[in-house]
């Protein structure tokens, strides 16, 4: 699985996230959500570092299922949560919550729709 193989670098990746957070004056009990999280290597690896605020969506079943297992693994399962969900329909699938900062770590989510899918995602 390619999510499975970006393993390898999240820790990494991750402590880079989190500096950067840190240096626009957001803390570990900010709320960060995470929109195309996949396997949740990013969110995973921020909340071994001390967040505990995080939220990630996905489509895919799969990808939430194994994100909610590699939490339960990793022991942070009770500040990383998981939802399937189209990031066209944010406001619909997460009730409207508010986030201190959103994030795209794979750009994967943006550029496959039309414009106006695009548009509607990043309002």
């Amino acid at each position: 699985m390619v999510l499975e193989a970006k393993w390898i670098s999240a820790e990494k990746e991750a402590k880079a996230i989190a500096s950067l957070l840190r240096r626009y004056g957001l803390s570990e009990n900010s709320r960060v959500l995470e929109v195309g999280c996949g396997s949740g290597r990013i969110l995973i690896n921020l909340a071994k570092l001390g967040f505990q605020n995080l939220v990630g969506i996905d489509l895919s079943p799969i990808f939430i299922e194994y994100a909610e297992r590699r939490a339960q693994e990793h022991g942070v399962d009770d500040r990383v949560e998981f939802v399937i969900g189209d990031a066209k329909r944010l406001s619909k699938v997460l009730d409207d919550r508010v986030f201190d900062t959103i994030m795209f770590v794979w750009a994967s989510v943006i550029g496959y729709g039309t414009r106006e899918d695009d548009v509607s995602i990043l309002r």
